[in-house]
């Protein structure tokens, strides 16, 4: 894993937030489990006080983790924002591809 570049690694890494995803789908048939977990995040932050100081730590000791089985610096790999962005990100896009079917563009 040390000699990957970081677009292999985003290629063949399941993040925190995949995992949920895939536990929920496998687990529980979620028909869209991606835009579940969103739902999850954005209950935990209105009600448990400190939840983003907790997501926050665990996202922290995810990049160690990283880190330590890369190889690298786990600021030189990822940073927290890049490896939020990517990840979020993605997991944003695909909480909404339930929706692009139903649409139909006229041109």
């Amino acid at each position: 894993m040390a000699a990957c570049s970081a677009s292999q690694f985003y290629a063949t890494y399941k993040t925190p937030f995949d995992r949920v995803k895939e536990d929920l789908e496998t687990n529980y048939d979620l028909p869209n489990a991606a835009q579940a977990v969103f739902n999850v995040i954005i209950q935990a932050q209105k009600h448990y006080t400190g939840f983003n100081a907790v997501l926050k730590a665990a996202m922290e000791n995810e990049l160690s983790f990283i880190a330590e089985h890369t190889g690298r610096n786990e600021h030189v790999l990822l940073s927290y924002n890049d490896f939020l962005a990517q990840n979020i990100g993605g997991l944003f896009v695909k909480s909404l591809e339930v929706f692009q079917n139903d649409r139909v563009l006229q041109s």
